[in-house]
């Protein structure tokens, strides 16, 4: 779960508008689309794009169906909370998961978090 979380925080980023002038993330921020062990899905658009292995694994409708309901579960109620000080933390249907340090790298398009356990 941590590589998943790690994976969508990168990839929520990485899409931030280049017109911003302000770099400060601080704010609550949701997930919009995921990226992780090969399988992309975007919530906006309800679309699933998967690696050659995927969609071998996937490649009866139905999995692909119970593998998407799995994610419309779990990504659509988490939360990142970005304060300007430097801390964050991750809620799930409004309910604490964990909390941590970030650093805001705009140069290189990278949210670098740091958590108790990583």
């Amino acid at each position: 779960m941590k590589a998943i979380t790690t994976s969508t925080i990168f990839l929520l980023f990485s899409f931030i508008g280049n017109g911003q002038s302000d770099t400060s993330i601080a704010g609550v921020w949701k997930i919009i689309s995921v990226y992780t062990d090969g399988i992309y899905y975007n919530f906006k658009t309800d679309s699933i794009s998967l690696s050659k292995e995927n969609k071998i694994k996937y490649a009866d409708k139905s999995e692909e169906q119970k593998l998407i309901t799995g994610l419309k579960m779990v990504f659509p109620v988490t939360r990142y909370h970005f304060e300007r000080n430097g801390k964050f933390k991750q809620t799930m249907d409004n309910e604490f998961m964990f909390d941590g340090t970030y650093r805001n790298i705009p140069s290189q398009k990278v949210i670098e978090i740091t958590t108790k356990n990583s």
